[in-house]
């Protein structure tokens, strides 16, 4: 699970002769962050496994633009269909959209929070119909509140903090 863990592993794996296969959900290759140790790390563990599974094709795209070459095959990230779906009521009303996200709030920034209220900043400059429930915590959560109050978004967004499951369906 992830390149870091994967170099162990194909190790592992050809001294056992188990086949290896690698997930992938890194920001860092498409935001261009990897140090050069880790593109190395990335390279060599993703060109000896039997497998690399990124969870998008522009994921997969990016990993190549690093020069890696191994055997991808996209999985995309899984939602619980019986938890997360949309609403069987399709008459139109004046209610706000409804955004959802879901994540560690950390200052790596690696679920990608700021560029997401940037943008309901711009948004909001078009539409008026929306909030965001953002449903998490850690260590970056007032660092994103102070974000949201500068871009004026502090009616649009509820701090929800960690829930379970069945709380955020």
């Amino acid at each position: 699970h992830v390149y870091e863990a994967a170099v162990p592993a194909v190790l592992i794996g050809k001294a056992y002769r188990i086949p290896v296969v690698v997930t992938e959900h890194s920001t860092g290759f498409p935001m261009r962050r990897l140090p050069r140790q880790d593109v190395r790390m990335a390279r060599f563990a993703f060109s000896k496994a039997d497998m690399v599974l990124p969870v998008s094709l522009s994921l997969q795209k990016a990993i190549e633009n690093y020069g890696v070459k191994a055997r991808f095959q996209i999985v995309p990230n899984a939602a619980d269909s019986s938890l997360f779906y949309p609403s069987l009521d399709s008459r139109p009303d004046n209610r706000p959209k409804r955004l959802l996200f879901v994540g560690l709030l950390d200052p790596s920034h690696r679920k990608g929070l700021p560029l997401l209220l940037h943008a309901l900043a711009r948004l909001e400059e078009q539409r008026t119909d929306w909030c965001l429930d953002l449903v998490g915590d850690g260590p970056a959560r007032l660092e994103y509140e102070l974000m949201a109050a500068d871009l004026g978004l502090v009616d649009k967004i509820v701090f929800h903090g960690f829930k379970t499951k069945e709380e955020v369906g």
